[in-house]
């Protein structure tokens, strides 16, 4: 979860990554998802913040056809 604290995991290297290897000298690294928190540890105001914090980073990558369906879905989740 995208979580303030996880986000400066991120950004001072803190985070753990894991490699797969497809082959010699091939292979692709990920973050390990044990250096965050899962969905079922975090309170409320941690899970609205990680949401918040996953939008923004659709409307940075994504296009608005894609933002705007994240938007309609946390409306849907907000009002739930």
């Amino acid at each position: 979860m995208l979580t303030t604290a996880s986000l400066n995991k991120i950004e001072h290297n803190e985070a753990k990554f894991k490699r797969i290897n497809y082959g010699p000298g091939a292979g692709k690294h990920f973050m390990d998802e044990a250096s965050f928190p899962l969905e079922d540890e975090v309170n409320d105001f941690e899970f609205d913040q990680a949401y918040t914090n996953w939008l923004t980073l659709i409307e940075a990558v994504s296009d608005p056809i894609v933002e705007k369906g994240w938007h309609n879905h946390h409306k849907r989740m907000s009002t739930d």
